[in-house]
């Protein structure tokens, strides 16, 4: 079953366009499994905690991490991404989306402003 992709604010392609052409087309290619494949092999996704997940992309001795949670069966809402660049998931990073979960909490999907660009549904404010 094929999900919705939906970005909340702007964090995930602010992230996206600081990468170069190629690591951007590596990003999009994992995100699209993302969205079209019902399992996805449980070393690219990690729970992290309060219901953030954490989905890692491997690009030659890069590792790219975008943070986003499920909603319901369809829906996946991606938060923030970053270019890893010690062992461990950087604290900040895992509270900046944890914070942006908590303010996805109150909107509801009827109340949600949708924008789209050529491939994501971009849920940017709560109505």
């Amino acid at each position: 079953m094929k999900k919705k992709i939906v970005l909340f604010g702007d964090y995930y392609l602010s992230f996206l366009k600081k990468l170069m052409i190629n690591e951007q087309l590596k990003v999009k290619k994992a995100i699209l499994l993302l969205e079209t494949e019902d399992k996805i092999p449980h070393h690219y996704i990690k729970f992290i905690r309060d219901g953030i997940y954490e989905y890692r992309i491997n690009y030659g001795n890069n590792e790219f991490r975008v943070f986003f949670i499920y909603d319901g069966n369809t829906i996946v809402v991606l938060f923030n991404g970053f270019k890893k660049k010690s062992q461990k998931t950087p604290q900040n990073e895992i509270e900046k989306a944890i914070k942006l979960k908590m303010t996805i909490g109150f909107c509801t999907h009827s109340s949600f402003v949708l924008f789209f660009n050529s491939n994501y549904t971009i849920g940017v404010n709560c109505a």
